[in-house]
């Protein structure tokens, strides 16, 4: 954000986490849904493991990566929202996070 942009200056993170916990439409179990989360805990951040990937990237610095939240799902779908509308919604976050400066 703009605390970000003042400290260091405009720079583009090479990755961006954006989470899209959607698991309704799975037949047996809904599990999908709990990714995001898990994927920020294996990446962030365990005091055991090492952030520095093998080209020496440091996942910690937000220049690597950015996490800019998760796409409210559920809480769009409890205002009925169709499914086919909810995926224009996700597509449509993707796109404006691709298109964004974060840092």
């Amino acid at each position: 954000g703009e605390l970000a942009r003042g400290l260091i200056g405009s720079a583009i993170a090479t990755s961006t986490i954006l989470g899209v916990p959607l698991g309704h439409n799975s037949s047996y179990a809904e599990g999908s849904a709990f990714a995001p989360p898990r994927i920020r805990e294996a990446i962030n951040w365990h005091r055991s493991t090492n952030s520095i990937t093998e080209e020496g990237k440091n996942l910690k610095d937000p220049r690597v990566i950015t996490d800019v939240g998760d796409v409210p799902i559920q809480d769009i779908r409890d205002c009925g929202v169709k499914d086919e509308r909810l995926m224009k919604f996700v597509s449509d976050s993707v796109k404006i996070v691709m298109d964004q400066v974060y840092i």
